[in-house]
């Protein structure tokens, strides 16, 4: 009752209709007990695939999202997931194109050594991995310098 007194005199002082309605329709359903009831499913799913074979990409916020399926005798025998890890952080192609974190870390000038983990991990990690990552440091000949492990 307390609370009902409460919305009431609150609603009434900000002097707003709509929310008023709100208070009212949310004071009626609660007082009523009304169960919600489900209804029929939303989608009605067909017994036939209208399609075997699917590719959905979508563009997130971490790059581009590949979804590939292909269905036979109502089982799944191919499911690819592409996911923005993969597109930036894929290796040299065959065309000689870098990904977009080793063209972001080729030329990276680092000043200070002790820098080194601190400015090639903001790099990594600026490209939101879902992955666990490691940064090794080679010089020129490919010699490990360091590693470590973050």
């Amino acid at each position: 009752m307390f609370l009902q007194a409460s919305i009431s005199n609150f609603v009434k002082s900000c002097m707003v209709p709509d929310t008023e309605l709100l208070a009212n329709v949310y004071r009626d359903y609660f007082n009523i007990g009304i169960t919600p009831q489900p209804g029929p499913p939303p989608i009605v799913q067909k017994n036939i695939p209208v399609k075997t074979e699917a590719t959905s990409i979508i563009d997130s916020m971490r790059g581009a999202l590949l979804h590939s399926a292909i269905i036979k005798n109502d089982q799944v025998i191919k499911y690819n997931i592409i996911t923005p890890t993969c597109w930036n952080f894929l290796l040299k192609d065959s065309y000689g194109q870098h990904s977009p974190l080793e063209s972001a870390l080729i030329g990276t000038e680092i000043h200070r050594p002790d820098l080194t983990y601190t400015i090639l991990g903001c790099t990594v990690r600026s490209f939101d991995p879902c992955l666990n990552c490691g940064t090794h440091v080679l010089d020129l000949k490919r010699n490990v310098k360091q590693e470590l492990i973050i």
